[in-house]
C-alpha cells in the first residue's frame, strides 16, 4: 500500500518540468504542457516527494494515504497567517 496519495493542481501548473526531470516514471507533462501524475509504480516515497518539492509553483499536492494530511505543501497553521 502506497505511503502517500498524490494529486496535482493544473491551475497552479506552470509547465515547468523539475518533476518530470525528477521522476519521469510518475509525472509527465501533458500535451497542454500541464502536469499529470501516472502513478508511483515502484518509485520510492522519498524519491516521489522530492519531485513534488521541486515543483516551483507547488502544483503538487502529496499526503499521507491513511490519514490524508497534506505533507506537501505544507499548509499555514491559522496562528500564523
Amino acid at each position: 500500500m502506497p505511503k502517500f496519495s498524490v494529486r496535482t493542481d493544473r491551475e497552479k501548473c506552470q509547465g515547468f518540468g523539475a518533476c518530470t526531470k525528477a521522476a519521469p516514471d510518475a509525472f509527465a507533462l501533458d500535451a497542454d504542457k500541464l502536469v499529470e501524475f501516472r502513478g508511483q509504480g515502484g518509485l520510492s516515497d522519498d524519491t516521489l516527494l522530492m519531485a513534488a518539492r521541486r515543483c516551483p509553483y507547488k502544483a503538487i499536492i502529496v499526503a499521507d494515504a491513511v490519514t490524508n494530511e497534506q505533507i506537501h505543501p505544507r499548509l499555514r497553521s491559522k496562528r500564523s497567517q
